[in-house]
């Protein structure tokens, strides 16, 4: 690691980052082998640290019914999951029918 790598994941982590760590021996483009480091040593002969990758988040919009008139709406925001759109719609005239496929969007937090 550069010495500015090393100032970034150092200020990461105090920013309140997730840092991870991976033996020297290991090869840095495989992922399953960084390791979550609750409390870095900041032993950098030993390891490389990274700022932990956020992961994706696939969301959709739905297909909404109102069962009193029969009329169909998609949801005017996305939703991660059907509970998750549940919760906006469930003191409603309207009843959430299926995820709307086409509508899949993947954000990173």
């Amino acid at each position: 690691m550069s010495p500015q790598e090393m100032i970034d994941v150092i200020q990461a982590h105090k920013d309140g980052e997730q840092i991870q760590f991976l033996y020297k021996t290991e090869k840095p483009s495989s992922d399953n082998c960084w390791l979550d480091a609750k409390t870095p040593t900041w032993n950098f002969t030993s390891y490389n640290y990274r700022i932990k990758p956020k992961t994706p988040k696939t969301m959709h919009e739905y297909l909404l019914c109102n069962t009193s008139n029969n009329k169909y709406i998609s949801t005017s925001a996305f939703y991660s999951s059907m509970e998750d759109a549940l919760k906006d719609y469930k003191n409603s005239y309207w009843t959430i029918v299926k995820r709307l496929d086409y509508t899949e969007i993947t954000i990173t937090e």
